[in-house]
C-alpha cells in the first residue's frame, strides 16, 4: 500500500462575493461559528511562477476538527482565485492538509504527477502549496505546514467552538 502525501483534511475553503452573506448562511443555516474574520488581508504568492499580491478578507471557523474558510477576492487577477476570464471564483475552492513534513509531502505529490502551481508564506511564516492535475479539473489541494502560531490559532478556535453559542 502506498502512503498518501494527502494527509486528513483539515479545511475546506469556500470562495464568495459576499463574506459576510455567507457568514451569516453557515451560521443560521448550518450552525457553525464562532468565526475568527479578517479583512483587507494582502496575501503574497508565487502563482504559476510569478509573484502576486491579493487583498482579501477571509473568516474562519472550527466544525468537527475541520477548519472552514470563507474568503472574498477584493483584487485583480489572474490568481488561484480567479477563471479564466478574470472573475473571482465562487463556491468549493480547496480542500487543505496540515503537514509536519511540508517539503517533503510537497516532493511526494509532484513525484505522483501534481502540479504545484502555488506557494507562498503567510504572515505568521506558515508555509503551504496548492496543487492541481488534469486528470481532476476543479480540485486544489492544499499543504498547510504545521506551526506552533497554527496550532495556538486553532486551539483558539476550539475553546471558542465549546462554548455555547449566543449569536446563533
Amino acid at each position: 500500500m502506498t502512503t498518501s502525501w494527502l494527509g486528513a483534511v483539515r479545511q475546506i475553503s469556500f470562495t464568495t462575493d459576499d463574506i459576510d452573506r455567507q457568514q451569516r448562511f453557515w451560521e443560521t443555516q448550518i450552525g457553525v461559528g464562532p468565526w475568527d474574520v479578517f479583512r483587507d488581508l494582502t496575501l503574497t504568492m508565487n502563482h504559476e511562477g510569478l509573484p502576486i499580491a491579493l487583498t482579501v478578507h477571509v473568516a474562519l471557523a472550527l466544525h468537527e476538527g475541520v477548519l472552514i474558510e470563507l474568503m472574498q477576492v477584493l483584487g485583480q487577477g489572474p490568481s488561484p482565485f480567479h477563471d479564466r476570464e478574470n472573475r473571482p471564483i465562487v463556491g468549493l475552492q480547496r480542500l487543505a492538509s496540515v503537514s509536519d513534513a511540508i517539503l517533503e509531502d510537497a516532493a511526494a505529490a509532484r513525484s505522483r504527477g501534481m502540479e504545484q502551481f502555488v506557494d507562498g508564506v503567510d504572515a505568521t511564516g506558515q508555509r503551504y502549496f496548492y496543487f492541481r492535475s488534469p486528470a481532476a479539473p476543479g480540485i486544489i489541494l492544499e499543504l498547510l505546514e504545521n506551526t506552533a502560531s497554527f496550532q495556538a490559532f486553532v486551539s483558539g478556535l476550539e475553546a471558542r467552538s465549546r462554548r455555547p453559542a449566543t449569536n446563533l
